[in-house]
């Protein structure tokens, strides 16, 4: 036999040998292998009825599976039999692009047992920081025939709630760049609680790309009563809240691009009113409607035709020990050390981008306590608005904004300018008038006597840029009515002081007076 033949049928052979074992013993591995490592994983009982292999077609079905409650009797997640197709492009992809997915009979049990705790929570684990995007391509995913369950018993009379004859298409899930050959059309179709319900989406066929969209439109929804379900803690309380949609939700795929999903619309929240951990109040909102021109998900990309704020209202506060109230909404609970050695995640390339083509803020309240300084300071800052156009986050874009204020002690407060964040610049005319120097003595307590009593006033030009810095310019102060007391039968009163200021430049340390002063 000649030595190519020999080679011929050795690679033959050893094909053969592979398939073989492809198709007869690595089901039997992947299946005793699957079970060990799921149930040391989650703690339950897990359980594969048969594992198929077919290495013609790149096809692997596997029925009768089931994963158990903690008790070990109740079924948790199940289902009659998951077929897939591997695409061979996964090779060169370096990652898993499913061509089909046809999922029959799924079930799924829920229990919520207490608010934002579920009978899965022991499963849920914090994503590491560092960790990457998974890389992956599932299409024409088909559920079939799927039932969930599910059990509220955090609320005072328990409740359940069934879904039945769920009917799934879903045409794509993709987070690396890829185009399969043909698409099933989205679509939802349920029985829940016995009434029937239907969904269907849009599917676009391009060259090079498919895009698949779908509208929704909710109105009134409840927010306190579905943060409740929420599978974990909230850093806030929502007392009261509505949220109304109109959006439409288009996802792309492309051969040569990455998945884009894209949302426009509107948003709008009604009746807002948030409290801390503790109890305390920390805003409340009469309504926020949001205009959305394009939101890019995927590429963190958001253009945003207006954001509208009425009767916005916050409450901020510090310590005696110097923390503020917002500071808790950070805190988590304690948990093991970071490890030192470990690498820094690598920071992302690209930065998120947002712009707001108008923003309005009108009739705000801020209510501010400290309790840091001695005899502590309270201020009330009322009938806040703000007009912005402009704002955006991108390199050199500049915007425009307008914001007056008054407190309860009849302070008036007004700035107006142009600004840019990238690079942070700003010039601004700034209005303060009425400022009373008595209720500001907590600040200055360790350097006076007694407090200083009279009314402030100060309007200046001020412009900032990272070359220059901080620069003031045609400066006023005006300080009327002053007077302290020293002493016994000692102190000074001084009917109106005025002081003009030319030029103020921090960063060279120089000061230019025109005036000063007395009457």
């Amino acid at each position: 036999m000649k030595t190519w033949r020999k080679w011929l049928a050795g690679v033959l052979l050893f094909l053969l040998a592979l398939v073989v074992f492809v198709a007869v013993f690595l089901p039997g591995i992947v299946r005793t292998q699957a079970i060990k490592q799921v149930e040391s994983a989650t703690g339950r009982k897990f359980s594969i009825g048969k594992v198929s292999l077919n290495p013609f077609t790149w096809a692997a079905e596997v029925r009768n599976v089931r994963l158990a409650e903690k008790d070990g009797g109740t079924t948790f997640v199940s289902f009659s039999s998951a077929r897939v197709h591997i695409s061979p492009v996964s090779i060169f992809r370096a990652a898993p692009v499913v061509s089909e997915a046809h999922i029959v009979s799924p079930y799924i049990h829920i229990v919520r047992t207490s608010a934002n705790t579920y009978n899965f929570s022991d499963l849920i684990k914090e994503k590491a920081k560092d960790e990457k995007p998974a890389r992956f391509s599932l299409n024409n995913i088909v559920v079939n025939n799927g039932s969930v369950d599910f059990v509220d018993r955090g609320i005072t009379q328990e409740k359940s709630h069934s879904i039945r004859k769920i009917e799934v298409g879903i045409p794509f899930i993709s987070s690396i760049p890829y185009l399969a050959d043909k698409y099933v059309q989205p679509s939802f179709n349920a029985t829940v609680n016995g009434a029937p319900f239907h969904a269907e989406g849009k599917l676009k066929p391009y060259a090079k790309a498919i895009e698949a969209s779908f509208d929704i439109n909710l109105k009134d929804v409840d927010i306190p009563y579905y943060l409740a379900y929420v599978p974990g803690p909230l850093p806030v309380k929502v007392d009261s809240g509505r949220l109304t949609v109109q959006t439409g939700v288009t996802y792309r795929v492309s051969q040569d691009a990455k998945p884009e999903i894209n949302v426009t619309g509107k948003l709008s929240l009604a009746g807002i009113y948030l409290r801390d951990k503790t109890g305390a109040p920390l805003v409340s909102l009469k309504q926020a409607d949001i205009g959305i021109t394009r939101a890019g998900v995927l590429a963190s990309e958001f253009v945003l035709s207006s954001v509208t704020v009425a009767g916005l209202e916050a409450f901020i506060s510090r310590d005696s020990k110097g923390g503020w109230s917002f500071e808790r909404l950070l805190e988590k609970a304690a948990g093991p050390k970071p490890d030192k050695k470990r690498k820094p995640a690598e920071s992302p390339g690209k930065k998120p981008l947002m712009s707001i083509a108008e923003t309005r803020i009108n009739d705000a309240k801020i209510h501010f306590a400290d309790t840091l300084p001695i005899g502590g300071f309270k201020a009330e800052v009322r009938d806040i608005s703000l007009d912005m156009k402009g704002f955006s986050t991108a390199e050199g874009q500049k915007g425009s904004y307008t914001l007056a204020f008054a407190t309860d002690r009849e302070e008036q407060g007004k700035l107006a300018g142009d600004f840019s964040l990238a690079p942070l610049t700003t010039v601004t005319k700034v209005d303060f008038s009425g400022i009373a120097l008595e209720a500001y003595f907590p600040y200055i307590a360790d350097l006076l006597t007694a407090p200083v009593k009279g009314k402030l006033d100060v309007s200046a030009g001020i412009s900032m840029t990272p070359a220059d810095g901080i620069k003031l310019e045609k400066g006023e102060v005006r300080l009327k009515d002053v007077s302290a007391s020293f002493g016994k039968n000692e102190g000074v009163k001084l009917p109106l002081a005025e002081v003009k200021i030319a030029a103020v430049n921090l960063k060279d340390k120089t000061a230019d007076v025109e005036s000063v002063s007395f009457q």
